[in-house]
């Protein structure tokens, strides 16, 4: 079947509210449809305890139905989240979508037709769970790799939030629900319930639209790749450990709700309560963290969402009375769903393309890995001492993950930058970085012509006095020329040598040709700044785009520049006008491309810790005055660099040469040698 064709609205760069976010003809259905799925998967939860636990009367057993859906997840997610970066995403959460029916499908069928009958029935109804957690396995890192498809960049953060709600409303409404049609309906129409709403969802996904989002087929494609990018990123590890904190903070909610609410004389209603509330917290802020979000640095959010997910346990555990407790779990919702939107956010806007699948297969495994084991502690602590202990032993994971979880204060107070880096080349190869030192083991990018002949090494002639200064670049080819009908070189250059500033492998070629080859790899984020003042700086920028291969510098205000700060790099750099702010903003929202000021103005995100889309421009202001009034009105974000002097900011050309470097270490491909 083919994917009806993305509409334009998904491209455009303009963040809208979270009701815009809702009604899209995109997003909008396809969060019904997961919403109807999670339900399901609840109904499925329930419907199968109740089954299995009147076949075999063993708690036990009711546990192992509950190990045959989670253990998938942990083992095979990985191996989903490498398909999901290689494959097709629509594809792959359809086939999972399947899956999931099949197992539960197949069980109503039987149930129906058949029957189930002791111990063996119990043992049939763990194999249609094993199934179903196959199906959540294939399918969990594809819902998040989609997830960028279905709304412009610089709504993920929103999207990210919104995505949160249909696990949360499912944990009030799909126990409910199941136990009301397993008491009318019988077992077989709660499993027909959940394999029917995954088909639903696979359905809606068949037709939802997408944004296009760029492929690449030149990396690695490993397991092993995702981890490295974990391991050469340090943020990505600290917003990982705190997913894991939000799993293990969430099991008490299962766990030891039933122990709290007979200590308090509530019983079963007073279990159905606290778990609704919990559900309702989190759906209510969810929908109403867009204003937050807005005056809260996602930074700051995430160890402010883990604090009240403590501080809610903290109250259940000090509950006096059922109202109490069931307020204390409404509080607890909303941080956890404060913590994991904001954690998740960051996670997002880290990750290249390529990767996501695989990260976030990891985030599966951090958040579904770190639930049985908090369910053994809990348990344990429960059994020996009390629930109320167990609860201060999830407040104490919580604080301490919102104590490590600030993760712009990893990034700069650990000092990533000399954290030994690895990813590969565009051959796959492992390509490592080191701090002063550059990129090692890299190969030039492929040449459509051919490598051409190597230039010769410097002779003696070339040589210099060591007390003398150095010279620049190469004297005249030695040896042969090259092919007379290869246009890329310079017969100038080649006679009297090259002394220009420019790459190794570019020695000898005309700067049309040097122009053309950059133009094949060029990075899909522009740089913007103002010029106003005839500022002096932008030649800096220019020369730092070149460096970093954006794809455009774009001058906003006076036409003319200072070009001898560019070092002629202006020669290979495309170079575009615009006569104000006002035509930069149409430009870059015609594009699809999120424009965000980088400058350190009140309200500004810290840039470790701020979104970053692939799809951006990066707008300076003029020296001095920062970015004016008239682009901070028209802005998607403002991000700012962190500092610890006693200046208030640093030079525009610095400035762009560090925000540049952030949007490459986060997108790009490694570079090639000089």
């Amino acid at each position: 079947m083919r994917a009806p064709a993305p509409r334009s609205g998904l491209a455009d760069g303009a963040a809208r509210g979270t009701l815009g976010v809702l009604v899209d003809r995109s997003f909008g259905p396809y969060l019904a449809a997961r919403q109807l799925a999670s339900i399901g998967v609840w109904v499925h939860n329930v419907v199968a305890a109740v089954v299995v636990f009147n076949l075999t009367g063993s708690a036990f057993m009711v546990g192992v139905v509950s190990i045959a859906m989670f253990v998938p997840q942990v083992l095979l997610a990985p191996l989903a989240g490498a398909r999901a970066d290689r494959g097709n995403h629509r594809r792959q959460l359809m086939v999972a979508r399947l899956i999931v029916a099949l197992g539960a499908g197949s069980l109503a069928i039987w149930i129906a037709t058949v029957g189930l009958q002791g111990t063996a029935g119990g043992w049939l109804v763990i194999a249609a769970g094993l199934v179903v957690g196959i199906g959540f396995a294939v399918g969990g890192p594809a819902v998040h790799a989609l997830l960028p498809a279905l709304v412009r960049p610089a709504e993920l953060g929103t999207a990210v939030a919104l995505s949160q709600t249909p696990f949360t409303v499912a944990r009030a409404v799909g126990p409910a629900l199941g136990a009301g049609l397993l008491a009318t309906l019988g077992s077989a129409a709660g499993f027909a319930f959940s394999a029917l709403s995954n088909l639903v969802y696979g359905g809606v996904i068949a037709r939802v639209r997408l944004r296009p989002v760029a492929q690449r087929t030149d990396i690695d494609r490993s397991v092993r790749a995702g981890l490295r990018h974990v391991r050469a990123d340090p943020v990505c590890a600290v917003l990982l450990a705190g997913v894991t904190a939000i799993g293990f903070g969430v099991d008490p909610i299962i766990t030891l709700t039933p122990s709290i609410a007979d200590a308090l004389g509530g019983g079963e209603p007073l279990v159905g309560a606290m778990a609704s509330a919990f559900g309702a917290g989190a759906a209510v802020t969810a929908l109403a963290s867009g204003g937050l979000r807005r005056r809260v640095d996602l930074a700051h959010l995430a160890p402010l969402g883990l604090t009240v997910f403590a501080g809610g346990l903290g109250a259940l555990a000090l509950a006096p009375a059922p109202g109490w407790a069931v307020a204390a779990t409404a509080l607890a919702g909303a941080g956890m769903i404060l913590a994991i939107t904001s954690l998740t956010t960051q996670l997002q806007a880290r990750l290249p393309e390529h990767l996501r699948g695989r990260v976030m297969a990891l985030w599966m495994v951090a958040f579904i890995g770190s639930r049985p084991l908090a369910a053994a502690i809990n348990g344990g602590v429960a059994d020996v001492a009390s629930a109320r202990l167990a609860l201060v032993v999830g407040v104490t994971v919580l604080l301490v993950g919102a104590r490590a979880g600030r993760a712009d204060q990893f990034t700069w107070s650990r000092s990533v930058w000399s954290v030994r880096a690895a990813t590969c080349d565009r051959s796959g190869r492992p390509v490592h970085l080191s701090p002063g030192v550059g990129w090692a083991t890299m190969a030039d990018p492929p040449d459509p012509a051919g490598p051409g002949p190597t230039p010769p090494e410097p002779d003696a002639s070339d040589r210099v006095d060591p007390t003398a200064a150095p010279e620049v670049g190469v004297g005249p080819w030695q040896g042969p020329w090259p092919d007379p009908g290869d246009p890329r070189y310079d017969p100038e250059l080649l006679a009297h040598g090259d002394r220009r500033n420019v790459a190794d492998r570019y020695r000898y070629w005309t700067v049309e040709a040097i122009r053309a080859d950059l133009d094949r790899f060029r990075h899909p984020f522009h740089v913007a700044v103002e010029n106003w003042r005839h500022d002096f700086n932008i030649g800096a920028v220019v020369r730092n785009a070149n460096a970093f291969n954006a794809a455009t510098v774009r001058v906003v205000g006076r036409r003319r520049w200072n070009r001898r700060g560019a070092m002629v790099t202006d020669r290979y750099q495309h170079v575009a006008h615009h006569q104000d702010v006002a035509a930069l903003a149409a430009w870059a929202r015609d594009a699809g491309l999120t424009l965000i000021g980088v400058d350190n103005l009140p309200g500004a995100r810290l840039l470790p810790a701020a979104a970053l889309p692939r799809a951006c421009v990066l707008l300076f202001g003029q020296e001095g005055p920062g970015l004016s009034h008239a682009a901070r009105e028209v802005v998607d974000a403002l991000v700012s660099i962190p500092q610890y002097g006693s200046t208030r900011s640093i030079n525009a050309g610095a400035a762009a040469g560090i925000a540049m470097y952030e949007w490459v270490r986060r997108h790009g491909s490694p570079p090639t040698e000089a």
